[in-house]
Formats: C-alpha cells, structure tokens, sequence
C-alpha cells in the first residue's frame, strides 16, 4: 500500500499596492511536504488571504499564520482587531479566539540583576543553612557513636557484619587494582620518554 501523495503547502507573500495578500494552497499537514514559501514576510499584517486552491490542514496552517501575527503584536504592540478575510471560517474563529488570549511569553517578569545587599543577604542564609545542616550531621553521627559505646545501639549484627565485609575483604580486588594502576602512572611519569614497557 503505497503512502497518500499530499500537494505540497504554499505560502506566497504579494503585495498589490492596495495592501498585502497572502496565498495559501496545498495540503498543510504535519505529516506532508515541507511548507514553500515565496516572498518575504511583510512587516504589517496581510489585508487579504486568497485560499481558492487551499486543501486539507491541520494545526500547521494556523500555528504558520498566528507565528506572523504574534511577532507584528510584539514588536510595535498593535491592539487593531486584525484583517482575517478570505480565511475559511473554522480557520478565521480558531485564529479570532487565539489573537484574543494575551500570550503567555508576555506575562513574564523581566529578570532583573540582585543588588549587593540581595546578594550578601542570600549568602548569609545559604550559609547559615549549611551550617545548620552540617552541626545536625556531626550531632547526629556523635549521638549515634555515644550509643554504640554504651551498648545501646539498635542494629541487625547481620547488616554490621555485612558492611564490615564489603568494606574490607571484598574491598581488597578493587583497591589493589587502584594502587597497581597508580604505581603505573608514577612509573610512567618518570621513566624516559614516559614509557613503561
């Protein structure tokens, strides 16, 4: 079964004197060709769109056309209902409702750079949590200890000795390995020519 062949979608950018035209045709489909555009995108919004040989689309055509008109609204804050004729009408209302939300990159608050005194303020209390965090590590681990000398420590012997193993016999493999690869490197490093054979 071969693939449905789709027309290719075309966008061209012309401009009568009376105003700018925009044509579309093809198929826009996320799935079809890529989109073939002729002409320069104006610096004003189109004041008519010709679809005669429009065919099929999805959310492709109008992510095309609001991409235009979000950038014109951007740059020069025009609040003029804009000219949506010739568009079919369940494009015309999908892009009506989408121009009437605000967008939401606008409602972003500028970043703006910390004085000093913010500065010195969040280092203060990044400081002083550390600290915090540190002094109950280092009282906890002491607390801990204090009740292994008493006897008083509440630990399976099995995890103990488990641990005691794998830090100590099971251990030596890896750290020989380590020191032969580190007398190595030191041997390399002061041979001639830093080779070892």
């Amino acid at each position: 079964m071969t693939p449905t062949s789709h027309p290719t979608p075309t966008a061209i950018w012309q401009n009568d004197g009376e105003g700018v035209i925009l044509t579309l045709s093809g198929d826009w489909l996320r799935e079809g060709p890529a989109v073939s555009v002729t002409g320069t995108a104006p610096d004003c919004v189109p004041t008519r769109y010709h679809t005669e040989a429009l065919g099929t689309h999805d959310s492709t055509l109008p992510a095309f056309i609001l991409a235009h008109l979000r950038t014109l609204k951007a740059t020069d804050g025009a609040q003029a209902p804009t000219p949506l004729d010739g568009l079919p009408d369940n494009l015309r209302g999908l892009l009506q409702l989408a121009l009437a939300v605000p967008e939401e990159g606008g409602a972003h608050l500028e970043t703006l750079p910390l004085s000093k005194l913010e500065t010195v303020g969040n280092f203060t209390l990044s400081s002083w949590q550390n600290g915090m965090a540190l002094m109950d590590f280092v009282g906890q681990t002491m607390l801990s200890f204090g009740r292994l000398v008493r006897g008083r420590a509440r630990f399976r012997h099995s995890d103990f000795w488990m641990t005691l193993q794998q830090c100590g016999v099971e251990a030596l493999p890896i750290v020989s390995l380590i020191s032969f690869y580190k007398t190595r490197l030191k041997s390399a490093a002061g041979a001639p020519g830093g080779v070892v054979v």
